[in-house]
Parts: structure tokens; sequence; C-alpha cells
């Protein structure tokens, strides 16, 4: 029930149905005014720097722990564990450290502009 793309403003995750994660999210640091990690533009599209991956370990009813294994920013997404809570009513996924993330069936707005 966690598969699938969830988004809100300045990032979201994809999570695979093997568990397999990716976090993608916004610095709002911009490459061209600090050092990495940071955001850059290609082509019109804003290329986030703070990239993370890992997977989920265990799940029970509308909650997993998954375990943060890369990750560009040691700050914003540090490597170690990280929790989700499913809200299935409003197509809601809380993550733990990063907040609320929309699925495609989530009220719009729900998730940041």
């Amino acid at each position: 029930m966690f598969v699938g793309g969830w988004g809100g403003h300045g990032g979201g995750i994809g999570i695979k149905a093997d568990g397999s994660f990716t976090i993608s999210l916004r610095t709002y640091t911009w490459c061209t005014e600090g050092p990495s990690p940071c955001d850059r533009i290609v082509n019109n599209i804003i290329i986030p720097g703070d990239i993370a991956s890992g997977h989920l370990s265990s799940s029970s009813g509308h909650t997993a722990t998954g375990v943060v294994t890369k990750t560009t920013d040691l700050r914003d997404t540090p490597i170690g564990a990280i929790d989700f809570i499913l809200y299935p009513s409003t197509d809601i996924l809380s993550v733990s450290g990063i907040g609320d993330l929309c699925g495609p069936q989530a009220a719009a707005g729900a998730c940041g502009a």
C-alpha cells in the first residue's frame, strides 16, 4: 500500500514494490549561491540537490519503517531510520523528517503548492 509516487512542495518520494525508495527534495540553495548539496536548473526544470535512497525494513497496518542508506544531504536526510505513516482516507503519506506527501487521490493543495 506504500508503493507509488508521493509528492509535495519541494520534492517527493518514490517507493517500489520491492520496498526500495528514492527521496528527491529541494535544498533551497542554488548551486550558483552555495556548495553542494544544492539545487540547479536544467532546461527550465529544477533539479533537487537532496537525493537519498534506501529500503523499507518492516510494515504493519498503515505504518512502515525504513532505512536511508545513501544521501547527498546528511543534514536534512540523514542515513538511518525513517518512519512512514499512511492515511488512506486522504491519500497522504507522512514521512519522518520530511513531512506530508500526497498520492494522486489527495485533495488539491493538501501537500503544498
